[in-house]
């Protein structure tokens, strides 16, 4: 338990506002104080602060988008490596003996576009039902034991 567990919530985020509106405040009656002492300073350029400020906001924009556009690129990625393996497995249920109909129905569900997500679940459940009719076979036996 932390000190900040203590504190409820709401009493946290009025804190953090009262904190950020006096800083406010106190900025700018500093900064008016200032102005009113120095009458004979000419404003600062103002510009150079603004095309600073500007060009840190396109960074990190340009940033988030790079994140953004990597992550999707490594999903669609993943979703393509896993099309290519039920496809290889299907193409490969042809090579055994016996059970191979069960077999194609499993990998025709699991590739269903209506099924529920991915999960270990589904992947145990496909991988358990081949090793199960490998295991009946007498060519295949020793070959999907761990």
């Amino acid at each position: 338990m932390t000190a900040l567990d203590v504190f409820p919530l709401w009493g946290l985020f009025l804190t953090v506002v009262v904190l950020v509106l006096a800083a406010i405040e106190g900025g700018y009656r500093l900064g008016s104080c200032r102005h009113r002492q120095s009458g004979r300073e000419k404003e600062a350029p103002v510009g150079a602060m603004v095309g600073a400020t500007v060009g840190l906001l396109a960074f990190m924009l340009a940033f988030t988008f790079g994140m953004a556009a990597s992550r999707f690129d490594t999903r669609k990625q993943l979703v393509l490596d896993e099309a290519n393996a039920i496809g290889t497995t299907y193409l490969r249920t042809a090579m055994l003996p016996e059970g191979r109909d069960e077999i194609r129905a499993l990998l025709r569900s699991y590739g269903h576009p209506d099924r529920e997500p991915a999960g270990p679940h589904r992947c145990a459940a496909v991988d358990e039902s081949v090793r199960e009719v490998a295991r009946a076979s007498p060519c295949q036996r020793g070959r999907f034991e761990p």
